[in-house]
């Protein structure tokens, strides 16, 4: 998979509904090139994976990023590219964080959701929008989301950036690693893998008719997610039918 030169063009919004749908529209008008990012401190009708919502109240960052290549992108490269990117970002900050499957950013004791990255394709398969969602400031996370699950931010991690300074950190990264989803696609699951507090812990993974158990060993960017068991050894589950890892307090098969 190869991708176009990266662009490093950069439009910033106080407020906005959808950073997502700014950067689909460009595409739908024929000037969004790879590399394009759409950014808001506010946003009014994101969303996130699986349908729930992903607003962000003023103190946050919103960032849409295009990603186009030549080829339609395996399951999860450019989901796994987002999240590696704001681990990075949130490491050069000094905030210690974790990365949680398929595409959250988890911190602190009770892993609370930093970060969220949802990659959507709406028109030709091989142009998708990387959308993140960081909760900077305290309080970034709209009300009736945060009552949804546990939420924290980079203020309450204790990083003292302001959204503007922590996009610079952010894009830099996206970069980055965009591009070693198109040339080194083994070595960034294997940054994800690193990363994510669920490695080598016994987990359930959810399919769409049954639920598999097993200890989770690696990410494939073919096989996909690797996972070991001593009832039926080592079995490869595709990305895209793999809803969720959750962990269990299990510690044998």
């Amino acid at each position: 998979m190869k991708t176009p030169p990266f662009s490093g063009r950069v439009q910033r919004y106080d407020a906005v509904d959808s950073t997502n749908d700014r950067a689909h529209a460009a595409l739908a008008a024929g000037t969004g090139a790879h590399g394009d990012a759409f950014l808001a401190r506010e946003q009014l009708a994101g969303r996130g994976a699986r349908g729930r919502r992903w607003s962000r109240a003023r103190g946050g960052l919103c960032l849409s990023m295009i990603a186009r290549a030549d080829a339609l992108p395996p399951a999860g490269r450019w989901t796994v590219a987002g999240a590696v990117a704001v681990h990075d970002a949130c490491s050069a900050a000094g905030v210690r964080v974790e990365l949680d499957w398929p595409n959250d950013v988890v911190a602190g004791p009770d892993r609370a959701q930093l970060a969220g990255v949802l990659a959507e394709s709406r028109g030709p398969a091989t142009d998708y929008v990387i959308g993140i969602g960081v909760n900077v400031a305290a309080g970034a996370v709209a009300q009736d989301v945060a009552r949804e699950r546990p939420t924290t931010s980079l203020a309450e991690q204790g990083c003292t950036l302001d959204p503007r300074s922590f996009s610079d950190l952010l894009l830099e990264a996206l970069e980055g690693r965009l591009g070693e989803a198109a040339a080194d696609a083994p070595r960034l699951f294997e940054a994800f893998f690193e990363r994510c507090h669920l490695r080598h812990r016994r987990v359930r993974v959810e399919l769409s008719a049954r639920a598999l158990e097993g200890t989770f060993v690696g990410l494939d960017p073919d096989r996909g997610v690797l996972l070991g068991s001593a009832t039926y050894g080592l079995t490869a589950l595709q990305l895209g039918h793999v809803t969720s890892l959750d962990a269990l307090e299990l510690t044998a098969d």
